[in-house]
């Protein structure tokens, strides 16, 4: 592949647009920020922080309110001490108080900035606003990834996901010419087809045996079925060198089915809508290297401290360069599992897996708190595995467990004796488990699925 030209009759080398040139400036230091140690990694982004709360501190009515006096009146550079001062800030302060998030002075280097929400996936949606510099900065990491990950712009890529109702709908889909902004530069194009993730499975896969992708990239949950279909239908997609995931937990017994059916790796991405990129999956391992450059992000235990290496914590984020509404030390309601440092040689910090939300935990009878684990399917019925389509765990009381079932074959005597065995051994409490079979169980309105969900107030 080359680099697109804007100048008439020069082929090589390129002399790119200011726009390109803004981008490949940003990879220049990307690749080698990745390299620095963490020490380095960390000094540059409290440099970074200390510009933001200037500005916050000064254009945005909630950090007037809330940014201690003593870190501007600091000399010098801020320290982690100075930092951990700044008060957290909850999902729902975000949503009640939006207005006064808002910067008063948005800088004219940032502007235009777009107004949005959020899908709502985690309760009612937020609104965000993205800036010239944010919009620059989602391009920038997504081109990192394409780097990462040696990917072939010139060839296919398909995306089965959340599209408004109407938009990409089977048989034909959605299909553009080239893999977007961030890799628009370069030539040859290769095509992106897309399609809404409300569409049944089996016609998913028709349209991917249609479509022939040398790439996919979906929700776990649905890259799942849509593996369990192909393993059941010896189906075959014979092009395909990368799968990706986006908005969903991925486990692990998802990524042995989707190398069982088409003998790949999963790569794995953690963003959100309001802040951009999180963490991305290491190019050699399956945990994810925070994108420090983009986002600065503190895993806390329950009193605020940082966690070490193997503890699960609350997952904080400060949004680094959103200068007109910026989030600083905004707790995403993720926890997280803090990771080593990592083998590849990169100083970006480690995630060793990202848990989930605080509503996929569930709640013992004595108010502990504990992330669950899917049972595995009892000795002597095994074969019975193969009728299951989809499951669902909801804690409906403290000691009530409902499992909602999509199966495609009644279940054979004593299974679910068996299955309630389990989860009792498994979750250490006798609950009360009863069992619902529907015809599906339906994801969320942004096409995202769960599997365990906590409807307790």
């Amino acid at each position: 592949m080359v680099i697109r030209s804007q100048i008439s009759g020069l082929i090589w080398p390129s002399i790119v647009s200011p726009t390109d040139a803004m981008l490949l400036a940003l990879q220049f230091q990307l690749e080698r920020s990745q390299w620095w140690t963490l020490e380095q990694i960390q000094h540059h982004q409290l440099l970074q922080a200390k510009s933001l709360l200037v500005h916050a501190a000064t254009t945005v009515q909630h950090y007037k309110q809330t940014i201690p006096q003593s870190i501007m009146e600091s000399v010098g550079d801020l320290d982690w001490v100075l930092w951990q001062s700044i008060p957290i800030l909850e999902r729902k302060d975000v949503q009640e108080f939006s207005q006064n998030l808002i910067s008063k002075m948005i800088p004219q280097s940032h502007q235009p900035v777009g107004i949005g929400m959020t899908s709502g996936s985690t309760g009612r949606p937020i609104s965000l606003m993205r800036t010239k510099v944010t919009s620059m900065m989602w391009d920038a990491f997504t081109l990192r990834a394409h780097l990462w990950y040696d990917r072939n712009l010139s060839k296919k890529r398909a995306a089965i996901k959340y599209f408004e109702s109407g938009v990409a709908i089977a048989p034909i889909g959605a299909q553009q010419l080239g893999w977007g902004s961030a890799s628009d530069m370069f030539l040859p194009h290769g095509e992106v087809v897309a399609l809404n993730v409300s569409t049944p499975i089996q016609e998913q896969v028709q349209w991917l045996l249609k479509e022939q992708p040398d790439y996919l990239v979906s929700y776990p949950s649905n890259l799942t079925a849509i593996a369990e279909h192909c393993i059941r239908g010896g189906i075959k997609l014979p092009n395909l060198r990368e799968l990706a995931t986006i908005g969903e937990l991925l486990c692990v017994e998802q990524r042995i089915v989707c190398r069982e059916a088409f003998g790949l790796e999963i790569i794995d991405t953690y963003s959100a809508e309001e802040v951009g990129y999180i963490a991305m999956q290491c190019p050699l391992n399956q945990h994810l290297h925070i994108q420090s450059e983009n986002v600065l992000v503190e895993v806390i235990d329950d009193d605020g401290n940082p966690c070490k290496p193997g503890e699960i914590g609350r997952v904080i984020i400060t949004t680094l360069h959103n200068f007109a509404k910026p989030l600083i030390r905004y707790a995403i309601g993720d926890y997280a599992e803090v990771g080593e440092s990592c083998e590849c040689g990169r100083g970006l910090p480690v995630l060793k897996k990202v848990m989930g939300r605080a509503r996929n935990m569930f709640v013992k009878p004595n108010g502990d708190l504990f992330w669950p684990v899917a049972p595995r399917v009892s000795k002597g019925y095994e074969s019975y595995a193969q009728a299951l389509r989809q499951i669902q765990y909801v804690q409906k009381a403290l000691d009530w467990i409902e499992i909602r079932l999509v199966v495609t074959d009644v279940p054979p005597k004593g299974w679910e004796e068996s299955f309630i065995l389990n989860i009792s051994k498994l979750y250490n409490y006798p609950y009360k488990v009863t069992f619902t079979y529907v015809k599906n169980i339906p994801s969320g309105k942004n096409g995202k699925f769960e599997e365990f969900v906590n409807e307790l107030d």
